[in-house]
């Protein structure tokens, strides 16, 4: 698993193993807290009042819309709310199981995105 900001920071993409999962039994978008645990849902929401939503452009990832105020940034923890996504092909098992997906992933520090833009500084004062 991974996770990263997309490009302009919008999103936060989270990227699953090769398997591809039951998506946590979401249809279209929904509340992320179906799938990520309350810390991370916390993190996400920020001060904004509106609560975050989810979708999965696959079956191997999950996208967090982020909002002007959350409080998502590069070393977060990211969790998955635990018993709720298995293997696709193993959905007919109950969680608590070995394949039941769990655990966390931190964004990392040193690369949040895939192609993030790199500011440039520009200096300028007067002529002498």
């Amino acid at each position: 698993r991974s996770a990263k900001f997309n490009n302009d920071a919008t999103t936060l993409v989270l990227d699953f193993d090769a398997q591809p999962t039951n998506r946590g039994a979401m249809v279209g978008e929904q509340a992320c807290a179906l799938v990520l645990d309350d810390e991370t849902v916390s993190l996400i929401q920020g001060s904004s009042a509106s609560e975050p939503t989810c979708r999965w452009t696959s079956d191997t990832q999950l996208i967090a819309q982020l909002n002007v105020n959350t409080d998502v940034a590069p070393g977060a923890v990211i969790g998955l709310r635990a018993n709720t996504i298995v293997p696709r092909a193993a959905s007919y098992i109950t969680c608590p199981n070995a394949l039941c997906a769990h655990g966390q992933v931190v964004i990392a520090v040193d690369s949040p995105c895939d192609d993030c833009p790199v500011p440039t500084a520009v200096v300028s004062g007067p002529n002498r």
